[in-house]
């Protein structure tokens, strides 16, 4: 007997909703839970890169998108309150894309978007459900969903399960994954808030290095928001080891705000959302058992370096969609459709494991303590950034790793 859902979502973040409308955009039938009872209400993510805008476009979403986002038109790199750098990014990539540019919007308004699309092609998000548990049957798998509204289980026969369900990813303990890495030390904090800069609220993007930490400027569409990012340092003098990177510390933005106020000339009028957590680089030993996945942050996370997350989880969506969509809706030999579902966790392991290299290699140089680093972050970097960045190369190369325009499969058997 064919089992009622082609494919069982587990998770509607942005990869969990990209992921069921890439599926149902070729004609599989999905049903798409989440744990929380709304759209999220806050922002973590908030760069969207080229490689997703070209990515949208097959969907019909890039309008949307681009109503939503606002195009950064340059960066400024700061030591202490000493402007260091001014760099234009304006077509930054105009001769690799037809989107050359960063967008900054809020994560929350990036779900809105894609679950009204969802929505309006007959699809909803079961929400306050929660998975208990699943069991692969060779041939299809059942999931057992708890509601807690009304504390009731039910259970769901597909043909696939995809965890798209975050970090404590519920779907990769049942396929008995590792989560293998590391928490880094330093604790992050983020804010949406509003304000006045004639410096700093100018709608460019600025970094602002000292000696202890970094804070991040990142303009909204709406002038006078912004996000900041930043480390604390404060002496939280905790050093554990746990996969979550979720809030550990009672701490309020009053506690951070004298030191954003020591580097910067900033009005704050309102703060609309403030958290902090510890970054963590983790990557689960596999993608795939049998007919279960992961996807997004239940594969993996890393450092906010570079905005490369959300992105990286989405680009796993975009894989695995047409694979699954190939394997449901052709005629394949079992040993084919095997080895063609084996190819995600080839190709976008590889690519996962790229990433936390090189956001770890960013990471520790903003963060690192010490002469070297110093010397590095705070007198290097201002000088070689603007020198480099006037040679197309450069440009070039740069904007290839940023918007994830660099990956390809290439090497992948299944490339012809």
């Amino acid at each position: 007997m064919k089992p009622k859902t082609d494919v069982l979502i587990v998770g509607a973040g942005p990869t969990g909703l990209v992921l069921a409308l890439w599926l149902h955009h070729q004609g599989v039938n999905v049903h798409i839970f989440d744990h929380a009872d709304g759209p999220a209400k806050s922002s973590r993510a908030i760069f969207v890169h080229a490689r997703i805008v070209e990515l949208y476009r097959q969907l019909g979403l890039t309008d949307d998108l681009l109503a939503l986002g606002y195009k950064l038109p340059a960066s400024n790199l700061w030591v202490e309150a000493e402007h260091k750098a001014h760099i234009s990014l304006r077509d930054f990539g105009r001769e690799l894309t037809p989107y050359p540019f960063m967008l900054s919007i809020p994560q929350d308004d990036h779900e809105r978007m894609l679950e009204k699309r969802l929505n309006d092609v007959g699809i909803h998000v079961a929400r306050g459900s929660k998975l208990q548990g699943f069991v692969d049957h060779g041939s299809s798998i059942t999931a057992t969903m708890f509601r807690e509204s009304d504390e009731s289980s039910t259970t769901h026969e597909a043909s696939y399960i995809v965890g798209c369900d975050g970090a404590h990813s519920a779907v990769r303990r049942g396929i008995g994954a590792k989560f293998d890495g590391e928490t880094y030390k330093p604790l992050f904090y983020i804010a949406d808030v509003e304000g006045k800069s004639d410096q700093h609220f100018n709608r460019e993007g600025h970094m602002v290095f000292t000696n202890d930490t970094f804070t991040q400027v990142v303009p909204y569409k709406k002038a006078g928001h912004a996000r900041l990012v930043g480390i604390t340092i404060l002496d939280t003098d905790d050093d554990d080891n746990r996969e979550s990177p979720e809030p550990e510390h009672q701490i309020t933005f009053d506690d951070v705000k004298p030191q954003i106020m020591q580097v910067m000339d900033i009005d704050i009028t309102n703060v609309n959302w403030f958290s902090t957590y510890r970054c963590h680089h983790r990557v689960a030993d596999k993608f795939r058992s049998n007919r279960a996945f992961l996807v997004g942050d239940a594969a993996h996370i890393h450092s906010p370096v570079g905005g490369q997350g959300m992105n990286t989880g989405i680009m796993d969506s975009v894989n695995l969609a047409w694979k699954l969509a190939t394997v449901l809706k052709t005629n394949m030999t079992e040993e084919a459709k095997y080895q063609l579902l084996d190819s995600y966790e080839s190709e976008r392991l590889a690519f996962a494991m790229m990433i936390v290299k090189s956001t770890d290699m960013g990471f520790t140089m903003f963060t690192s303590k010490g002469f070297f680093p110093d010397i590095l972050r705070n007198r290097l970097i201002p000088y070689l950034v603007p020198l480099l960045l006037k040679f197309d190369f450069a440009r070039t190369k740069i904007f290839r790793g940023a918007s994830q325009l660099i990956c390809n499969y290439r090497g992948s058997e299944w490339s012809f």
